[in-house]
Order: structure tokens, then sequence, then C-alpha cells
């Protein structure tokens, strides 16, 4: 399950000092290549996501296409940990 959110209407950016206009949540993977959950003493699984913020043309590849398709387009440099200054990978 890989969901977008957006922030608003008209290209409103998630802050005044970021470009983003809005996140991904998206499943997190473990190193082999599994979703990644745990299962609780209780018997519950409990699964683990992460927040990609996204740029404009970013969000149309994974609204058109998938998240698969816009992860291939980021580099070795992208990190899951959020930077702010982050490169447009589609510009």
């Amino acid at each position: 399950m890989d969901i977008p959110f957006s922030v608003g209407e008209n290209h409103e950016t998630l802050s005044e000092n970021i470009q983003f206009e809005s996140i991904a949540l998206v499943e997190t993977c473990d190193k082999h290549g599994e979703i990644a959950c745990c299962r609780l003493s209780s018997g519950k699984l409990f699964r683990f996501y992460q927040l990609i913020p996204l740029y404009d043309e970013e969000l149309q590849v994974m609204q058109y296409e998938d998240i698969d398709t816009l992860l291939e387009k980021f580099d070795n440099d992208f990190s899951y940990v959020v930077d702010i200054h982050r490169k447009h990978y589609l510009e």
C-alpha cells in the first residue's frame, strides 16, 4: 500500500521554505526485499512505513505509474532520511 498525500490545490508547498508538494506513505522493506513487519507478543502484526516528501513531478509519476517507477529514478544520493534540500530527480 503506497499512498500519496497532497497539501492542497494549485501546487501549494508543504512549507514556505521547501518545495515539496506532497508526501508518499510507503511500506518499508527489509534487507531481503520483504515488507517489514513485526509480530507482537499479542499476535498482532505491526507494519513499518516511511514518509517520502515529493515534488509535484515525482507525485505525478507515483500517481500515473507506481512508486517503484519513481524510486528507480532516484540515485545513490537518495536517502530515506528527510533532506529538505534533496535533489529533484525529475527536473
